[in-house]
């Protein structure tokens, strides 16, 4: 029995309900603060800002 044909049987086989979990998403890495340069906690008003300055 070829691999092709042992692949066909295997995937013919499997369950049409299951679905494999999907990796999470890579985490946001975003610019320092563009007004002190800390590390930023995402954008605010159109810039990357962190806490204390947002």
């Amino acid at each position: 029995m070829s691999l092709t044909h042992k692949l066909a049987l295997f995937h013919s086989y499997r369950d049409p309900e299951y679905d494999p979990p999907s990796p999470p998403p890579p985490p946001r890495v975003y610019k320092p603060c563009f007004v002190c340069q800390d590390k930023s906690s995402g954008y605010h008003y159109g810039v990357s800002a962190c806490e204390g300055c947002k």
